[in-house]
């Protein structure tokens, strides 16, 4: 190859380069930032294509909105104050325009995305359509300058397919050894070491400064979770001790629900009379009870006023439960049209009540000598929970003594059978309360056919 078509041939390569790097910065950039603006304007959404590109054009777009809000920070008219404000907007000129030459670039690699992402699928946009067939000439265009650039640097020697880049390599090969000279120098300066070592040490201190602060920061955080997780754990722990608690109420309190239930009337020798609980605070706790109101009832038992949600201790539910079954209330006896309760009693038998106690004991006890109502409505005697099944009857008082001392005679070996199934291990104190039951059912059933064939 002659030196004139060396030339002739360089002089081509640096053409179609030329040529191609118009092609890529100019014509295609602006067809791929119009496309990226057509998708916008249709509502693609850009963001699952391009979210990098995206994020940052939308950073762009806001710093130019900003920078067109600002304006010069001088006052007065002067010249001087003019000169400053003048050279302050151009500074903010030249920034703007660096951002809209950024946002232009980012606006670009956006659409090239999406081309990539929708070349040969349909587009909904007439406007997009368009740009796309023209970014599929120029990228045809482009194609074909590579290939003509390919062909004609083939033809040259490797010396000249790129002048321009290898002279401008040189060059700054011996820009970068006479720098590395410079540099070694400058770096190398003794002030500048010392300031080096000392500026070490500073940031080795700060370092550690700031180390221990995160671990404290970490030591913190973790404390900070295992408190929380503790208190979630005593507070799962305080509600479930608190259920429990709401269930030993319910069960221990609701064998009172009805005290009134405990109070059996011998209709056969007291035809007419009426039964009634009555006394100080017997109506309201006989309204709880029958509520099931059990946790509000330890409440006015104990005179302590719990609030919403609040449970009452085990000692405070053994208090309560030990005042309700020695409470006072009044074994009140209504007399068919008033009267008043004479020593001859109804029809020359006085009027006695024979109460069961209901716990392990099975005591039985004799109810006598009434007080008489004040406005002569009957008559009333002392009465507890704890005192049990009691059946009021008018009877001769001979006989009924010694059916209460048969009566007794059966509680006392029942008793004793009772405390030797426990001492022999055959039963426990929840097992032995139906036995209980049951007894006194029966003990209180054939006392009633008794009175009936008085």
């Amino acid at each position: 190859m002659t030196i004139k078509d060396k030339m002739l041939n360089s002089a081509k390569l640096m053409a179609l380069s030329t040529e191609l790097k118009s092609l890529e910065t100019g014509t295609l950039r602006t067809l791929y930032g119009q496309l990226f603006l057509a998708c916008e304007v249709e509502g693609v959404d850009i963001k699952s294509f391009a979210h990098e590109e995206s994020a940052q054009i939308v950073d762009t777009r806001n710093k130019i909105t900003e920078l067109n809000t600002l304006k010069p920070d001088v006052t007065g008219d002067s010249v001087q104050s003019k000169a400053i404000a003048a050279a302050e907007t151009a500074q903010r000129k030249v920034k703007e325009q660096g951002l809209k030459s950024e946002l232009e670039k980012q606006q670009s690699e956006a659409g090239k995305k999406l081309y990539g992402k929708f070349k040969g699928n349909a587009f909904s946009s007439v406007k997009a359509v368009e740009i796309v067939a023209k970014i599929d000439i120029g990228e045809k265009k482009k194609a074909d300058l590579n290939d003509k650039i390919k062909s004609v640097t083939n033809d040259l020697p490797w010396y000249l397919q790129n002048p321009k880049h290898t002279a401008i390599g040189v060059a700054v090969l011996l820009c970068l050894l006479f720098g590395a000279y410079k540099f070694y120098g400058w770096y190398n300066d003794p002030v500048r070491v010392t300031h080096r070592y000392l500026a070490k040490s500073e940031n080795d201190r700060a370092q550690r400064e700031k180390d221990f602060a995160k671990k404290n920061e970490v030591e913190q955080l973790n404390a900070d979770a295992k408190a929380k997780e503790k208190a979630e754990v005593d507070a799962k722990q305080a509600k479930s001790a608190a259920d429990q608690r709401l269930g030993i109420i319910g069960k221990a309190f609701s064998r009172f629900s009805d005290p009134a239930s405990l109070i059996v009337l011998d209709t056969h020798s007291l035809e007419g009379f009426q039964i009634t609980l009555k006394g100080k605070g017997a109506k309201e706790i006989i309204g709880m009870l029958n509520a099931k109101q059990y946790a509000r009832l330890v409440g006015v038992l104990n005179g302590v006023e719990y609030q919403e949600g609040d449970v009452p201790t085990m000692e405070s539910i053994k208090d309560a439960l030990g005042k309700l079954v020695h409470f006072d209330f009044k074994l009140f006896v209504t007399t068919p049209g008033g009267g008043i309760l004479n020593a001859e009693g109804v029809k020359g038998k006085p009027v006695m009540a024979i109460a069961f106690a209901t716990d392990s004991s099975l005591s039985v006890d004799l109810i006598a000598n009434w007080k008489s109502d004040p406005d002569g409505r009957g008559f009333y005697n002392d009465w507890q929970i704890r005192s049990g099944i009691t059946v009021v009857t008018a009877c001769d008082p001979d006989k009924l003594f010694e059916r209460v001392r048969a009566i007794r005679n059966e509680c006392e070996n029942r008793r004793s059978d009772f405390q030797k199934k426990v001492e022999l291990g055959e039963m426990d104190e929840e097992k032995i309360r139906p036995e209980i039951d049951k007894f006194l059912k029966i003990q209180v059933e054939n006392l009633r056919k008794w009175l009936l064939e008085q």
